[in-house]
């Protein structure tokens, strides 16, 4: 059982599961642009209007993110989510604090999850936050509280090259949107899949996206390049993706 400091040790349980109905293409939440269901592009499917169709959820979803940001209370927002976080790292069963946990610096009206991170750190885990490199390539770097860290490319906040390598066991993912078979979409450069595909060849690593629950779109394309999603982690609860 994960504890932390202060008023995080108040954990949520079980009932924070919320499952995608089987073989449904209708889940809760706001609804996409897409109304059939969700299947994994084939490589003679077209570049061309798979990147159309990407670029016009795009749009949408950064719409939907940043309203969703304009209206949540911050201070709700950040406690709710860390519930839900707590909620879920607990029920990892091999979660320990040797765990781990790779997480992000909030940008363009991602959820600040430095809080945790921090938390984290407290209890001893070792935590990394993600570095890009030419390639695509995405690695993880060791972070603590006293890290300076470095403005680098799109913006990112990344740890200094002199940080050790860490391989999560736990990816905690910004994100544009989700839909509810663990589908992602981000900004289209590919770090994210290059990241995760890395560390998947290493061994089982969990990959939970954390989002507002407006930012769900009731699909989006998959193409074989893509790496799902396990977790949505929402300030309502969390998400096992494809049940």
């Amino acid at each position: 059982m994960l504890t932390l400091p202060g008023p995080w040790s108040r954990l949520f349980g079980a009932h924070l599961y919320t499952r995608a109905p089987r073989g449904s293409n209708r889940p809760d939440g706001l609804r996409g642009t897409f109304t059939s269901q969700n299947t994994r592009l084939s490589k003679n499917s077209s570049n061309t209007e798979t990147a159309r169709i990407k670029t016009e959820l795009r749009a949408i979803a950064m719409r939907r993110r940043q309203a969703a940001f304009n209206a949540a209370p911050v201070a709700e927002t950040k406690e709710n989510l860390l519930q839900t976080c707590l909620a879920f790292l607990s029920g990892v069963p091999s979660f320990d604090n040797s765990t781990v946990v790779s997480g992000y610096y909030a940008i363009r009206g991602e959820i600040d999850i430095v809080p945790l991170l921090a938390g984290l750190h407290r209890c001893g885990n070792p935590v990394a936050l993600p570095v890009i490199l030419p390639g695509p390539t995405l690695i993880f770097r060791e972070w603590t509280p006293e890290t300076i860290l470095q403005k680098r490319k799109f913006g990112l906040m990344e740890p200094p090259d002199d940080s050790e390598e860490l391989f999560p066991d736990i990816v905690l993912v910004p994100l544009l949107a989700f839909d509810k078979r663990g589908n992602r979409l981000g900004y289209g450069a590919g770090y994210y899949d290059a990241g995760l595909r890395r560390l998947r060849q290493r061994g089982k690593v969990i990959a939970a996206a954390v989002a507002y629950a407006e930012q769900e779109l009731e699909a989006i394309p998959n193409e074989p390049q893509d790496e799902l999603l396990d977790y949505i982690l929402t300030p309502s609860g969390i998400v096992r993706c494809g049940d």
